[in-house]
C-alpha cells in the first residue's frame, strides 16, 4: 500500500494545505504518489500543499543516468512548484529536514518536536526494522558507505537526543491502525 491509500484511510483530503516534506524525489511506478497523480497530467496529489525537497535532490532529479533515469520521471515532478531547502533546515515550527545522503545522493530524513519528544520518520535511510544494523543497507542505494555514515551519524543524534524511530516501509511500524 502506497502513502495515498493511508492518507485516505486517515480521512486526509487531497485539498490538504499545508507542507509535504519530499524525502527524495523517487518516482517510479510504485513511488508516483508522493508528487503527482497519474492520469492527472502531473497535477500534484495534494494541489493546496507545499511540497518541501533539497535543492540539490531536485537537480539531480533533473540529470539522470542510466542507472537512475527510471526512478526520476519528470512529467511527475516537472509540473510541481518545490520549495526548495539546503541542508538542515526547520520548515515550520517543531518539524526539521535533516540530511540523511546515501540512498540517493541528496535523501532527507524528517525530525518532528512536540511536547519535549521526538521522532525521526527515517524514509529510506532506514526503511525497515530489519535495516537498523549499520551493515543492512538496501542494495539500491545509490551510495552504500554514505548510507552507512548517515546511519551512524543519526543513531548517535538519536541515542543522545532520545528519538523515536518511524519506519516508512515496515509493515509492523509504518502503517496506520486499520490501514
Amino acid at each position: 500500500m502506497g502513502p495515498l491509500p493511508a492518507l485516505s484511510t486517515a480521512e486526509i483530503s487531497r485539498n490538504f494545505s499545508s507542507s509535504l516534506l519530499i524525502t527524495r524525489i523517487f518516482i517510479s511506478t510504485t513511488r508516483w504518489q508522493h508528487v503527482s497523480r497519474r492520469g492527472r497530467g502531473g497535477a500534484a496529489s495534494f494541489p493546496a500543499a507545499t511540497y518541501v525537497v533539497q535543492q540539490r535532490e531536485l537537480e539531480f532529479a533533473r540529470h539522470t543516468n542510466e542507472r537512475t533515469a527510471a526512478s526520476y520521471l519528470r512529467h511527475n515532478f516537472d509540473p510541481i512548484t518545490f520549495r526548495l531547502i539546503d541542508g538542515e533546515a526547520e520548515v515550520l515550527p517543531g518539524i526539521r529536514c535533516l540530511p540523511t545522503p546515501g540512498h540517493v545522493p541528496f535523501h532527507q530524513s524528517v525530525l518532528v518536536e512536540s511536547g519535549g519528544e521526538r521522532a525521526c520518520f527515517l524514509a529510506d535511510l532506514v526503511p525497515t526494522s530489519a535495516h537498523l544494523p549499520l551493515p543492512w543497507i538496501m542494495g539500491y542505494d545509490l551510495e552504500p558507505l554514505v548510507t552507512l555514515e548517515s546511519k551512524r551519524r543519526l543513531y548517535a543524534r538519536a541515542e543522545a537526543e532520545g528519538w523515536l524511530l518511524w519506519f516508512e516501509h515496515d509493515p509492523r511500524w509504518s502503517r496506520p491502525a486499520g490501514a
